[in-house]
């Protein structure tokens, strides 16, 4: 959650939004009306749409091996493709839309810290070298040194 002059927002795209327009001057977005601009888009959108669910319920279960059958049916094969195609898209990217770090990247590093930790990405070498070069953003850095680890242990 953010509060910024009294407005608050809970929801994590639209705060990476509300930030950008306010004080990112463009920075971390591509030109507006632009096929970029709609794919940059529909990737900060993916990743508490598609990926999500199948992710949170992987790693709320246990694993898809500790998952009720009917749900693993489902998680599995959804998590597979999801990682599959944020894969193919990194494979030769340095971030999402190319070379530049946008609020697309922002938005997929939570989710796949939490992924990375539960085990999840153990396949996905593309995904995890991506992962490792948004943490090594000074952005990112700065963000953990000051508020600490994205996903912080569940131990003790």
């Amino acid at each position: 959650m953010v509060v910024d002059d009294g407005l608050v927002l809970a929801e994590s795209a639209s705060i990476l939004r509300f930030l950008e327009q306010k004080y990112g001057n463009g920075r971390l977005v591509l030109v507006a009306g632009t096929p970029d601009r709609a794919l940059h888009d529909e990737w900060l959108d993916y990743v508490e749409s598609s990926l999500a669910l199948p992710a949170m319920l992987t790693i709320l279960g246990g694993g898809t091996g500790r998952l009720p059958t009917a749900l693993a049916s489902f998680t599995a094969p959804e998590l597979t493709k999801a990682l599959s195609y944020t894969a193919h898209r990194v494979r030769e990217r340095h971030f999402l839309m190319g070379e530049r770090l946008t609020l697309a990247d922002i938005q997929m590093s939570y989710m796949l810290a939490t992924l990375r930790r539960s085990g999840q990405l153990a396949d996905y070498a593309a995904v995890l070298a991506y992962l490792e070069r948004l943490e090594a953003t000074p952005g990112l850095t700065k963000a953990v040194e000051i508020g600490g680890p994205m996903t912080p242990s569940v131990e003790g």
